[in-house]
Parts: structure tokens; sequence; C-alpha cells
């Protein structure tokens, strides 16, 4: 399926200032207007002062429950607690595209928490990364032993159910080093793309943002930082 930036007629969510209306209903009539979308791309809700979660949404996006291919939420206002977007309410959905950090700290994914994610059609799930506020930065230890083990587990109820899922996509481009990070990213992430690929599916990402040479140069310097 194509990535979004090809996609002809994405829907997104305008921003909502919560002068006008303080509950998140307004967002629910306005998904309500058209029906038959089949690409929504759901975004951050400005001025919004209540907390998002997926309980909060499902009902929302469940209006397109038959219709939607391709499902993006974006940067919305905080991380849930522990709940996850039931993915299998929507039969014709290929590809969930979901932030990192609306999901819980803690991710010790079980398979029944897996298989809310693992819509009957999905075909490429996407863990997008990106920073939730603008002001953030993506940090090299974002993807950590933790994140591993979240995707490795998906990948694996995947393929144990066999599941129609082909391909799940780590969105992740980090731009701020720290001294605590003890294994190259993108050892972890070629590590998970090997365990999978016999199964038939695919663990890809993007590039590395620097080599792991320059990883350890900069992990060398911050830790001879005083302080």
């Amino acid at each position: 399926m194509s990535d979004v930036s090809q996609l002809k007629g994405v829907n997104k969510i305008p921003n909502h200032d919560h002068r006008h209306d303080d509950h998140p209903s307004f967002n629910y009539n306005m998904l309500d207007l058209m029906r038959s979308w089949k690409f929504l791309h759901m975004v951050k809700v400005a001025g919004l002062l209540l907390l998002i979660s997926f309980p909060m949404i499902q009902p929302w996006l469940q209006i397109h429950q038959d219709t939607l291919k391709y499902l993006r939420i974006g940067r919305l206002s905080s991380r849930t607690k522990d709940s996850l977007l039931d993915a299998r309410k929507f039969p014709n959905l290929e590809h969930l595209h979901l932030p990192r950090w609306l999901m819980s700290s803690n991710l010790n994914l079980a398979e029944d928490d897996a298989d809310l994610l693992l819509g009957p059609k999905l075909r490429k799930f996407t863990w997008d990364f990106s920073p939730f506020h603008k002001v953030l930065r993506e940090r090299w230890t974002d993807f950590n032993h933790e994140e591993e083990e979240w995707v490795r587990r998906l990948a694996q109820t995947a393929i144990s159910r066999g599941h129609s899922l082909e391909e799940v996509w780590i969105e992740f481009t980090p731009r701020v080093m720290d001294k605590e990070g003890e294994i190259y990213p993108w050892d972890r992430l070629d590590r998970l793309h090997e365990d999978v690929q016999s199964s038939g599916l695919k663990v890809k990402y993007n590039k590395p943002v620097h080599s792991r040479d320059k990883w350890k140069e900069e992990v060398a310097r911050q830790r001879e930082r005083p302080g």
C-alpha cells in the first residue's frame, strides 16, 4: 500500500479550539459527516485540555469501521495507560499507523494485546517514534530493549496466528544521542529483521542517521563530560 504522502483524499481532522466546544463530541460530529472515508489521519487536537485515549477515540473511528483501509493516528494529547486501539473492529483496514508515545510506558505486550492490533486484513503496521510535541526531539535511546521486545512479540503473534500481516515499519529518525546507550539502535532493528524474515514477515525501518562508529564516538564523548 502506498505511503500516506502518496495517498489521495487523505482526510485530516482539523485543529479544535476548546473555547468553542468543551467536549470532544465536536470531533465525533466531524467524523460522522463522511461515513465513506477510506484514509484517515487523525492529528493533534490543539487547545483541547482533555487527555486523549484509545478508548475515547474508538467509537469515533468505528463510524468508518467498514470503509477504513488506512488509519494514521498522529500527535494527540498524551499516552494512554493500559489500553490499545482494537483494530479487530475494522474488517477492511490494511495499514495501521500508531505513535509510540500514545502507548503505555509499560511495553509488556501480551498475545491478547497483540491480537487487538491485528485487524482481519491488516497488511502493514507502522510504529512511529516521532515526538508527540514539536519542542521535543527523538532520542537514540527511544528504541531500547523494551521496544525491541514489543515489536518481536507483535511479529511472533502474527506469525503464530497465521495472520495477514506482511510488514512492520518502524519510523525512527533520532537526533539526540545519550550517554546511556549501550547498544546501537540499528543493531536491535537488524536483529528483529533477521529473527522474523524466514517467516515471510518483514521488519523495515529508516536508514541509520549516523554510523555505528559515529554513534560510539558520541556516546564516549558524552560520558566524558562532567556531571
